[in-house]
């Protein structure tokens, strides 16, 4: 597919840093080779998540999502905390597309709620008694409200609250090339860590969406790897990707007229 071809077109610039956010729409703004089909295809996912989901809704970012024998991407476990940029109430999604594969036709690895009850329905007022000293970033505990339910960063994924151990089980979503994943906010997920051979691999796009509310929590954002690359991206074209304030509206990043203009 062209979007599968755009992630080869610039891999050797994704390796390099493995998380990169807003490549799509840096592919758009260089005015890099078919950039014009990028916008059209780009459209035409921002019309169907109004459609499917509600104009209430709008992308926030890009990112793809490659594995391979030798690449694991997010190996540790987590839940995202750029969805707590504003007060949504756990609305926010991913929104994952299976691009192309090679053996390797299903998601990455959920704690999915509806499977792990327990686990979410635990929390403590504390949050930080919720991460035990294994946490990837304690940095992370003062960035979220308080009562959010918590992962530890091991392969086995365990909620340590008010002294209890909670195990938790995690499965993965069969797809088909151009299949479509909803990752709730809330679900906690990692890359598979299951061995491949070199024949295998797997490439997705995906896209974080939330609500259209005021900013609340600025700082959700700009200590992690995607608020570095946002500032990025800020820096070099300043109108295509205006900064954000808490108190004001998150700028319609995926404004693709504007960007095609800079």
């Amino acid at each position: 597919s062209h979007l599968a071809s755009v992630f080869f077109y610039h891999r050797v610039e994704y390796q390099r840093n493995a998380q990169h956010y807003y490549q799509l729409l840096t592919h758009i703004a260089a005015g890099a080779p078919r950039s014009e089909r990028t916008t059209e295809i780009l459209e035409r996912i921002k019309e169907y998540v109004a459609r499917r989901f509600g104009r209430q809704f709008m992308i926030l970012n890009d990112f793809y999502s490659f594995r391979s024998a030798e690449f694991r991407q997010f190996p540790v476990v987590h839940q995202d905390n750029a969805f707590w940029i504003n007060e949504a109430k756990c609305s926010g999604f991913n929104l994952w597309i299976l691009l192309d594969h090679r053996q390797m036709g299903h998601s990455f690895d959920v704690y999915g709620m509806d499977e792990n009850r327990a686990l979410y329905e635990a929390s403590v007022p504390d949050a930080k008694r919720q991460l035990r000293q294994g946490a990837r970033s304690p940095r992370r505990l003062g960035q979220t409200p308080r009562g959010a339910p918590y992962a530890e960063g091991t392969a086995k994924m365990v909620l340590r609250t008010q002294g209890t151990r909670l195990n938790a089980t995690k499965s993965f979503v069969p797809l088909k090339i151009g299949d479509a994943f909803v990752l709730k906010h809330p679900e906690v997920h990692v890359t598979d860590a299951y061995e491949l051979d070199r024949s295998q691999w797997r490439l997705a796009l995906g896209f974080k969406v939330v609500e259209r509310l005021p900013a609340t929590c600025s700082a959700c954002i700009t200590a992690s790897t995607f608020g570095k690359h946002l500032a990025k991206v800020q820096a070099r074209w300043p109108l295509t990707v205006p900064a954000f304030r808490d108190g004001q509206a998150i700028p319609e990043y995926y404004n693709l007229s504007r960007a095609r203009e800079c």
